[in-house]
C-alpha cells in the first residue's frame, strides 16, 4: 500500500518513539569515545597490563575514526568498535592484548 508509514519506501525521521541522530551527536559519540581510548590501552591505560607505546594508541584511534567514516554508531556500537580497534591496534604494532583485559578496561 502506497503512503503505509509501515512500509520500507517511506522513511521517518523517528525509529519507535526515539528520534534518530542528528550528525552533531554521531561526532560527538565518536569524538567521546576516541577520547576513551586512551584511558584504555596506550601509556596512560587504567590497567597495568593494558599499558602500551603511544604508538598502539595512535593506530587504535585511527582505526576506530576511520571505522566511522562510512558507517553510523546508530548501527555499530562504538564501544565494541572501541574495543576491537584497541585489539587491531595492538596486533598492528606487535604489542599484544588479552581481549579479556581489555574488555576488563571497558
Amino acid at each position: 500500500k502506497e503512503g503505509d508509514s509501515s512500509s520500507p519506501e517511506v522513511s521517518s525521521p523517528l525509529r519507535g518513539s526515539h528520534p534518530l541522530l542528528t550528525a552533531e551527536e554521531e561526532s560527538l559519540l565518536i569524538r567521546f569515545y576516541a577520547g576513551r581510548l586512551s584511558s584504555l590501552i596506550g601509556p596512560n591505560a587504567t590497567m597495568n597490563r593494558l599499558k602500551r607505546d603511544i604508538k598502539v594508541l595512535a593506530t587504535a584511534s585511527l582505526l576506530f575514526r576511520r571505522f566511522f567514516l562510512s558507517n553510523s554508531v546508530m548501527v555499530f556500537d562504538p564501544r565494541a568498535i572501541m574495543v576491537a580497534s584497541a585489539f587491531l591496534g595492538s596486533k598492528v604494532e606487535d604489542a599484544m592484548v588479552d581481549v579479556r583485559f581489555l574488555e576488563e578496561g571497558t
